[in-house]
């Protein structure tokens, strides 16, 4: 039996919650990962107006939907653009792991194997310690960003005199959005050129 909208709704706000005050990575994701497989199935149960299943999540409808969820999780709204790519990840494993390749493939998704994305996080895995193990310098936006991302995580570990000042957090999390925005238009400018005819 389907669970309704609204339960669906407190059950990923809930999960959004645990996720936002996870005390590390592990918690994190394994949060990310709940609220992923509940956004999947609540897209069932919202249509395109040719009538299918929103499984891509783009309907105006889901959209708020999504908004209200993040409402009643008290995500902030300088953090919902990091919510929502961290989130994007795992509705792509979710919905790859539901529906199989193919029909995922079908509604836009990459047609990627399991065997083929286990791959490409551990290539995501290595190049995050290549990044902490000295070599060249960093020269790309995403790297930088996954570096003082790290660090930032890092340091809400910190305790008593070891804290850092809030001017300071302040002045890293700004860089962290900056950091992003310029992330995210390096992607974009690679997208471009890549469709370019050569």
């Amino acid at each position: 039996m389907l669970n309704t909208l609204d339960e669906l709704a407190a059950t990923a706000s809930r999960d959004l919650g645990r996720a936002l005050t996870a005390e590390n990575t592990f918690a994190r994701a394994d949060a990310m990962r709940a609220v992923a497989t509940t956004l999947v199935e609540a897209r069932e149960q919202f249509t395109t107006s040719s009538g299918e299943m929103d499984i891509l999540g783009k309907t105006y409808e889901y959209k708020q939907w999504v908004r209200s969820v993040y409402n009643a999780a008290g995500v902030p709204a300088k953090e919902r653009r990091a919510v929502q790519n961290n989130l994007s990840y795992h509705v792509n494993v979710v919905v790859h792991d539901r529906y199989g390749s193919d029909e995922a493939a079908a509604h836009g998704y990459s047609k990627r194997s399991l065997a083929e994305r286990r791959a490409d996080r551990r290539e995501q895995e290595l190049r995050i310690l290549r990044l902490f193990d000295g070599g060249g310098p960093i020269s790309t936006a995403a790297d930088a960003l996954v570096g003082l991302t790290l660090f930032r995580q890092t340091t809400q570990r910190f305790t008593g005199d070891l804290q850092l000042s809030g001017a300071f957090l302040s002045a890293l999390d700004y860089e962290l959005n900056r950091l992003r925005d310029l992330a995210d238009h390096d992607a974009v400018a690679a997208e471009d050129d890549a469709s370019q005819p050569r």
